[in-house]
C-alpha cells in the first residue's frame, strides 16, 4: 500500500470513529456532546483500543488540566461539521484550566448524512466491529455522567502518568502488551480472573471504567 493509500485509509477510520463515538453518544443520552467531552471518550477509545485487537488511530495527545487534548481529534470534527455529517451548537469561546481560550460547542450527528456512513461501515467487518468497540466504551464511561467522564480522563492510568508534565504529550503508542498503562491494566483483569473466568473484551472496558469510577469516588 502507498503512502497516499495509507493516509486515505487513516483519515477514513477516523472519520468513522467520530461518526461512531457520536452515534454511540446518541444512544446513550449524552447529545450534544460537548467538546471536552468528546475530546476525552475519543482518548478512551485510542487507549482502550488494544484490548479489542484494534488501531490506536491517534497516539499522541495534549496533557491539559482539563482533560484529554486531541489537535488531530479536533481538525477531523471541525471537517465533518464543514461537510455538514456533524452540527455543532452554543458555540462559544471558553477559557480552559490551562488559562487557554479555544471556541467550544456541542456536537451531534446530522442523520442525513451520518446513517449513510453507518450503514457502509457496518457492511465492512473491520469496521463493524470498530463500530462495536465504540459503542462499549461510550456506554461504559455514559454510566460516569457528562461531569464524571472529564473527571475519570485525568484519572486515567496513561494520563496520570507521573512522567508526563502539565501540557506535555501523552504517548499511546505500542501493542496490547507493551502498550499505554490503559491498556495494560483492563488486559490485567483478565489475567486475574483467569482460568476461573474469561472475560470478554467488553468486560474488560468496564470493569476499567468501573475501576475508574470507584477513584473518582475515592477523590
Amino acid at each position: 500500500m502507498s503512502a497516499l493509500d495509507e493516509e486515505a485509509l487513516s483519515h477514513i477510520r477516523r472519520t468513522v470513529r467520530l461518526v461512531g463515538l457520536l452515534s454511540a453518544a446518541e444512544a446513550a443520552g449524552l447529545v450534544p456532546l460537548p467538546a471536552r467531552q468528546l475530546h476525552t471518550v475519543g482518548y478512551f477509545a485510542d487507549a482502550l483500543a488494544p484490548v479489542w485487537g484494534l488501531r490506536i488511530l491517534d497516539a499522541h495527545v495534549l496533557k491539559l488540566q482539563g482533560g484529554p487534548t486531541s489537535p488531530l481529534l479536533q481538525a477531523d470534527l471541525d471537517r465533518l461539521v464543514g461537510m455538514g455529517v456533524v452540527t455543532v451548537s452554543e458555540v462559544r469561546h471558553a477559557e480552559d484550566a490551562d488559562g487557554l481560550w479555544r471556541l467550544d460547542g456541542d456536537y451531534s450527528l446530522n442523520w442525513d448524512f451520518a446513517r449513510p456512513i453507518l450503514d457502509k461501515a457496518n457492511s465492512f467487518d473491520r469496521f463493524a466491529v470498530e463500530l462495536e468497540f465504540l459503542r462499549e466504551v461510550v456506554f461504559a464511561l455514559s454510566g460516569l455522567g457528562a461531569v464524571g467522564i472529564v473527571s475519570a480522563g485525568t484519572l486515567d492510568a496513561s494520563y496520570g502518568d507521573a512522567m508526563v508534565g502539565p501540557k506535555g504529550m501523552v504517548d499511546l503508542a505500542g501493542d496490547a502488551t507493551e502498550s499505554n498503562p490503559t491498556a495494560r491494566v483492563a488486559i490485567r483483569f483478565r489475567e486475574l480472573l483467569q482460568p476461573e473466568i474469561e472475560l470478554s473484551d467488553a468486560e474488560m472496558v468496564h470493569l476499567y471504567v468501573r475501576e475508574l469510577y470507584n477513584r473518582l469516588g475515592a477523590a
